[in-house]
């Protein structure tokens, strides 16, 4: 079960999935990621037990990041193990009441079966202040969450307007899509490493019209997360906004406000 396992979530919750296993000492632990196309990107610890026969695994799920109201705080998943080990069928549960069905292969680099070494994942969550971003403050926030991302990995872009949802998988499908209103106010970026495995990097930033704005960096590095996380924190405070947080405070729905005019985003 060393390694990595990657595949796709469904359910109440869709979107992709990572889980990242090492045994040490008889147990298999590690961490779970999901990057849900509609909603911000969550990690939770993993612990898991496989069947004597080797055919099936069941496991809890516990200590979930970020931290906020409506988050789950524990769950549980099962799986069969199919493919010569190499790929997870299964369904998850959580104690908020989602549920759904997953599917995981086991990467190809480890799929020689050699021990992980293990990934102590630190996830920073932040509670960033109401803001009001231009063009030019957009373009520099993108810049600033791709610093020191791999050169390959593209972010994705969650956009809900008016009952429904885009999304894009890319800053040039994000920027080239006139269908996008100028004007939005729930949008989620979220770079992810894990995804093209290219490392561990995961950043996510969401900003809501009638929730509070958030902020997820993790990686195995707690130095570069926790500095990451301060830094963009710095940048969304700068551009915070004197009326939209008056209207948050006193009762308006004016908590994040993205600005974007018909131009699209200057070329990075």
């Amino acid at each position: 079960m060393n390694g990595t396992w990657m595949g796709t979530i469904d359910g109440t919750n869709k979107g992709s999935i990572s889980l990242v296993l090492s045994e040490q000492g008889g147990k298999i632990s590690g961490l779970i990621l999901v990057n849900d196309i509609k909603f911000q990107s969550v990690s939770a610890k993993v612990e898991v037990a496989v069947s004597r026969d080797g055919k099936s695994l069941t496991g809890r799920t516990f200590e979930f990041q970020p931290i906020a109201e409506g988050n789950p705080t524990k769950g549980t998943i099962s799986a069969e193990i199919l493919e010569n080990g190499l790929e997870l069928k299964g369904e998850w549960k959580t104690d908020i009441g989602t549920q759904g069905a997953f599917v995981a292969f086991k990467r190809i680099e480890d799929q020689d079966s050699k021990p992980a070494a293990p990934t102590a994942f630190i996830s920073k969550p932040v509670n960033l202040p109401p803001c009001r971003l231009g063009v030019n403050e957009l373009a520099g926030l993108l810049s600033l969450l791709m610093k020191d991302i791999a050169p390959d990995v593209q972010p994705s872009f969650t956009v809900n307007y008016r009952g429904s949802t885009y999304f894009k998988t890319s800053i040039k499908a994000f920027t080239e899509d006139r269908a996008l209103p100028r004007r939005m106010n729930d949008l989620a970026i979220t770079i992810n490493e894990l995804n093209s495995n290219k490392g561990y990097k995961v950043v996510n930033v969401s900003f809501k019209q009638f929730d509070n704005n958030t902020l997820s960096v993790s990686d195995d590095d707690s130095t570069w997360a926790n500095g990451r996380a301060r830094e963009i924190e710095d940048y969304v405070t700068q551009h915070k906004s004197v009326s939209t947080e008056f209207f948050s405070k006193y009762g308006g729905n004016l908590n994040g406000i993205i600005f974007l005019i018909s131009a699209g985003v200057p070329r990075l």
